[in-house]
């Protein structure tokens, strides 16, 4: 929540990890439009790094053509702290700034197919952490 002013949200989410009972396996964030996908940036420790970038061939025929080191989004930056490995689903900017906090950033323009794409691609990333681990 309010990831363009202060990201007051994930800043405070952050400030109640110690108290919260969860477990956190790694934070995803996805804020590049309902496009395409294209692949994965990740941030964290080599070996979790290693883990999930060998992932990358089984989610190719679905369009992920990267996992690599990089950036993971201002809305789980403050989970970086923890140790938690940072990830973010990166699709095509061709039209990103054709909707992008314009008129025309509604959803009766995202397109439902790569929308459809992009959540597959993540759920399968998901599916893979969980059935072999981080």
């Amino acid at each position: 929540m309010d990831e363009e002013y202060s990201q007051s949200g994930s800043k405070v989410y952050a400030s109640s990890i110690d108290t919260l009972k969860e477990k956190i396996i790694f934070a995803l964030e996805s804020d590049a439009g309902g496009f395409a996908p294209e692949g994965f940036t990740m941030r964290a420790k080599e070996e979790d790094y290693r883990q999930v970038s060998g992932f990358q061939s089984l989610l190719s025929p679905y369009g992920i053509d990267y996992i690599r080191k990089g950036g993971a989004g201002v809305d789980i930056y403050p989970l970086k702290k923890f140790g938690i490995p940072l990830l973010e689903f990166r699709t095509s900017s061709q039209r990103y700034f054709d909707l992008h906090h314009s008129a025309n950033d509604s959803f009766d323009k995202v397109n439902f197919r790569e929308l459809q794409l992009g959540t597959s691609c993540i759920t399968g990333l998901v599916y893979l952490v969980d059935k072999y681990g981080l």
